[in-house]
Formats: structure tokens, sequence, C-alpha cells
């Protein structure tokens, strides 16, 4: 949620079939999502990613859940479970937002708060660029002069040394 944007849902739902993690635009394609069909980009976490699904196909009757369930006629976890996992670590961690314990409808907040910051980063940086060819507009830098391949590279860039920053603890716990 907090890493690629998606709802407790999706998260509980994952199976490996939807998942382009090869070449240079690893991402998820959904067909149905609540604002219709697209693709989420997988910017983070693709070694985490590829680690669960090796331990997974290593079980015998691995169904291509991410998060399997024997229990639920699905296969999969629910949104439920994965709100009650996030209480859980926010809990273990001690994270607290404005007081109060953090839902995981927080973690899409998150992602959302760091994008718009790793794009102010973005601009920032073609700031100078604009400053030396006259403009004091850097989005005009991003909009006419980067192609849409160069823009999405950027963007991600700046967006993954965002959840590099913010994540870089969990391998402690």
């Amino acid at each position: 949620m907090c890493a690629w944007d998606l709802r407790r849902n999706e998260v509980a739902s994952l199976h490996d079939s939807p998942f382009e993690r090869d070449g240079d635009d690893p991402h998820i394609t959904f067909d149905e999502r609540k604002n219709g069909p697209g693709t989420v980009a997988l910017i983070y976490g693709g070694e985490a990613l590829s680690e669960r699904i090796d331990q997974l196909e290593r079980r015998e009757e691995w169904s291509g859940y991410l998060f399997p369930s024997r229990q639920s006629a699905t296969g999969h976890i629910t949104g439920g479970t994965v709100q009650a996992r996030f209480k859980r670590l926010a809990e273990q961690v001690n994270v607290r937002v404005y007081g109060e314990e953090p839902t995981s409808k927080m973690g899409r907040r998150f992602w959302y708060t760091m994008y718009n910051q790793a794009m102010n980063d973005l601009l920032k940086n073609l700031d100078v660029i604009a400053a030396e060819r006259g403009s004091s507009d850097p989005s005009v830098v991003l909009k006419n002069y980067l192609s849409e391949y160069e823009r999405r590279e950027y963007r991600r860039e700046f967006m993954r040394k965002r959840l590099v920053e913010v994540f870089a603890w969990t391998d402690r716990i």
C-alpha cells in the first residue's frame, strides 16, 4: 500500500499473474480497479516481491496469490486481514500519525505525499536548467523538453529515492 499505491483489497487479492517484473518498466496490470483498469509501477520493493514469490513457489499447492488463505473461498486473505496486519505492524514499530494509530488507508495517503515530494524534488532539480535557459518555471522544462520516457524515468528515480529513505529501516524489523 505504501510503496505501490494499492488499496487494502488490492493487496489482499494480489496474484502473481498481473506482475511484469522483467525489463525497464516493472509494473502490475490491473484489469479492474476502483477507477477502471490500469497499471501500477513497481518503483520499489522488487527484491522483496521476488523473494516472496520464490518462497511461495516452493509450496506444493500454491494458488498464485501473494497472500494465500486456506480458510477463504477466494484463496486469498481479505482486506480486513490486511488492515489487521497493518495495525499490528504499526504497533510493533510504534508508528503514530498525528498521535493516532495509522490505518491501511493512510498507506495510500503516504504514497501520494511521497510522490508529491518527489515531484517537488524533481522540479527543484530542473529549476537550475530552467534558470540557465531564461525560464522561471521548471515545469516548462519537464513538460516541453523531456520525452515521456525521460519524464517517467526521472519521476521514478526521485520517487525511488524517497521510498528508499523511508523504508530503509524495514531491514531492521
